[in-house]
């Protein structure tokens, strides 16, 4: 599989809330064709940094996507042909496997958490 590909399975509740919050935010700045700067506060300061309109129009499509619960795979467009079959190929294979771990708490109660 392309290094390039990646893919995680679908998120849970405190992600996709996070997600929900954050794509409200951002989308007030979103959708203009100009780059938006953005600060990250860590324990140390940092130096904003400046995405690309093209990037933050994805980042909304993914947000939005994991705020509705949904797992998202970004696979580059020079991804050939092979490499995206065997990258869809592993997420239907992962995903009933993700929806019976999903289901491992109710069955087990909460000492399974």
């Amino acid at each position: 599989m392309n290094s390039n590909a990646h893919r995680r399975l679908p998120p849970n509740a405190r992600d996709s809330a996070i997600a929900r919050v954050s794509g409200q935010t951002l989308s007030r700045y979103a959708g203009a064709d100009s780059p938006l700067k953005l600060q990250i506060t860590a324990s140390e300061p940092a130096e904003p940094i400046e995405l690309p309109a093209v990037a933050v129009n994805l980042l909304m499509q993914i947000l939005e996507a994991i705020a509705a619960g949904r797992g998202v795979a970004v696979i580059p467009e020079n991804t050939d042909a092979a490499d995206s079959s065997r990258i869809r190929d592993c997420s239907r294979r992962t995903e009933p496997v993700a929806a019976r771990l999903r289901e491992l708490p109710r069955a087990f109660g909460s000492r399974f958490h």
